[in-house]
């Protein structure tokens, strides 16, 4: 690449979480030759500078000619591939590409361009085939060619898995299924007795003589909660997937891979429609086929942000008689929770019925919806909540902190009680707006850190112990400001000096809360939001709920979120059902 735009591009990918990153790159690109009106058109059109360049990246390594509908093609691929799915369906881009834009004026003739994909991809046999190429045509589909070969190096460890010689099955009950199979998936929505369930299943391993047992989860706070429910009682550890597997980020390879296998024989996964393939793969590929693996997670709640659905897919058609999993799988249908109400508007949700989900939010008390009359309307009734525990610093030093537990806990208990839950970060009811306005009320000389701050760790911190999701909350002593984390019945305490990763949390976005349960959830759904609304996120909301959810939204973004359904595109799903 020429102009300097190569080295402008490197240093993009390296830092594409610095917000100045975006804006530099754009000034070297805005003084070269090259630049042309595809690139305004489709940031404009509100792709990222990560996709666009990509693109570029593409045109110049293969010394492809000016083709603008090309140039589309190949960006729909990358996006579809950032959106989660493993291959880009040809037959669905007339539909797809709909959900493009954020203009309502395409910057291109759309029909021009669908007519056009089969000559494209016959015209430029360097980057359309089926070999080294840098997108892979299998029957309908597109692929980047190195996520196909992680489909297909994952799909092995799959088969591997499945064609295992298993003990002999004494009854058809969960027990009985994880102690004769090495492969078991457990799925449930809330309050199904999850938690429960993975209890008696360590229990019967251990009496077993299955000793050596390992719990994991794809979130710091997701293995944490494993710790709580588990790890007292059972004797058994808990770990992120990334501790686990001993992935380290200056090294390609995991500690534990192929060649050096997890010393366990059972691994449970608990919240695993978080976890992608990447992360999936190597799991699978760390794992003695004698190992159990037990996967537990609710199907309906969203999928990873990365590319993958793996539970949806393992589960998907799994009545079929020659579905590859059966035997394999067991739904948990009966609630446990008294708070009938929430769960009757998750189930009308996630089944995409509009008419009774808006019927129960009208007519219950658990769930409500109000319509959205400003941001100051929110503001208020959140602030109101927040506001039942308001105390000021403590007098004493941080030494003694445990004189004031009481004053401790109580700010502890408030923010595991109650939390407000948005679909995306930016805007005038995204977490940054959210988090900033209502930390004006509790901080009024507005300083970085303040006694009563609710915090969560936007990235793991080994040295610290903290983890993605963590949530703390700063208290003021004598001796100065410092971050407390409650774990069990212990108080992990470190200096705001030491934090680095970090974010105020009155608000949070949807995909964070996943894992998370409170007494009570605020979720505000804005005008503006339309193309990350689907059933799966305003379910995966409501169910963080356990006694009361209120909605801040009009009836119209309730209904899109409601009509459309998240859908990842994979070959997993054929090769079980095939």
């Amino acid at each position: 690449m020429s102009d300097g735009i190569g080295t402008a591009l490197r240093d993009f990918l390296k830092n594409r979480d610095i917000t100045s990153a975006s804006s530099d790159l754009k000034k070297v690109y805005s003084k070269s030759k090259k630049w042309d009106n595809f690139i305004f058109d489709a940031k404009s059109a509100g792709f990222k500078w990560s996709q666009i360049y990509f693109v570029k990246e593409i045109f110049e390594l293969y010394s492809i000619t000016e083709n603008t509908n090309l140039k589309w093609l190949i960006l729909h691929v990358m996006y579809q591939y950032e959106l989660g799915n493993l291959r880009t369906s040809i037959k669905d881009i007339h539909i797809d590409i709909y959900e493009w834009f954020d203009t309502e004026k395409p910057p291109f003739v759309i029909e021009d361009f669908l007519m056009s994909i089969d000559t494209l991809i016959l015209d430029h046999p360097t980057l359309f085939g089926n070999g080294n190429e840098p997108f892979l045509l299998i029957n309908d589909y597109i692929y980047i060619n190195r996520i196909k070969k992680y489909e297909t190096r994952f799909l092995e460890l799959l088969s591997r898995r499945l064609d295992f010689v298993e003990s002999e099955n004494t009854g058809d009950d969960t027990i009985s299924k994880a102690l004769s199979s090495n492969f078991l998936i457990i799925s449930g929505g809330p309050g199904t007795g999850k938690t429960t369930t993975i209890l008696s299943i360590i229990k019967a391993f251990q009496t077993k003589g299955i000793k050596n047992i390992m719990l994991a989860a794809p979130t710091g706070r997701a293995a944490k909660r494993m710790v709580e429910s588990f790890t007292e009682e059972m004797g058994v550890e808990a770990f992120t997937l990334h501790k686990l597997l001993g992935i380290n980020p200056n090294s390609d390879k995991p500690r534990y891979n192929s060649e050096r296998l997890i010393p366990a024989d059972a691994v449970v996964v608990d919240e695993a429609s978080m976890v992608d393939i990447h992360m999936m793969y190597r799991l699978f590929d760390a794992l003695s086929p004698n190992t159990k693996l037990i996967l537990v997670g609710d199907k309906d709640q969203l999928p990873s942000v990365e590319a993958g659905a793996l539970l949806g897919d393992f589960l998907y058609n799994s009545e079929e008689s020659n579905h590859k999993m059966n035997g394999k799988i067991v739904i948990l249908n009966r609630s446990y929770r008294s708070t009938k109400g929430i769960l009757d508007v998750a189930k009308c949700v996630i089944n995409g019925d509009i008419q009774n989900s808006l019927k129960l939010m009208s007519e219950g008390s658990e769930v409500i919806l109000k319509k959205i009359l400003g941001i100051d309307q929110v503001l208020e009734e959140v602030v109101k909540e927040y506001s039942r525990c308001i105390k000021k610093s403590f007098k004493l030093s941080v030494l003694d902190y445990k004189n004031c537990l009481n004053d401790i806990n109580e700010y502890f208990d408030q923010f595991s009680s109650f939390t407000l839950l948005t679909p995306t970060k930016k805007g005038l009811y995204g977490t940054y707006s959210l988090n900033s306005k209502i930390s004006k009320v509790f901080n009024r000389k507005n300083t970085l850190f303040y006694h009563g701050q609710p915090i969560m760790i936007t990235k793991n911190d080994y040295i610290n112990g903290l983890y993605n999701g963590d949530r703390g909350v700063i208290f003021g002593f004598l001796n100065g400001l410092y971050a407390f984390f409650r774990e069990q019945k212990e108080f992990k305490i470190i200096s705001i000096s030491k934090l680095s990763d970090f974010e105020t949390s009155y608000a949070g976005t949807v995909h964070k809360s996943q894992g998370s349960e409170f007494e009570k959830v605020a979720i505000v759904i804005p005008q503006g939001t339309e193309k990350l609304l689907t059933r799966e996120i305003l379910y995966t909301a409501i169910t963080r709920g356990k006694k009361h959810v209120t909605i801040y939204s009009d009836i119209k973004e309730i209904e899109m979120a409601i009509s459309r359904k998240i859908k990842r595109e994979s070959g997993i799903r054929e090769f079980l059902i095939d």
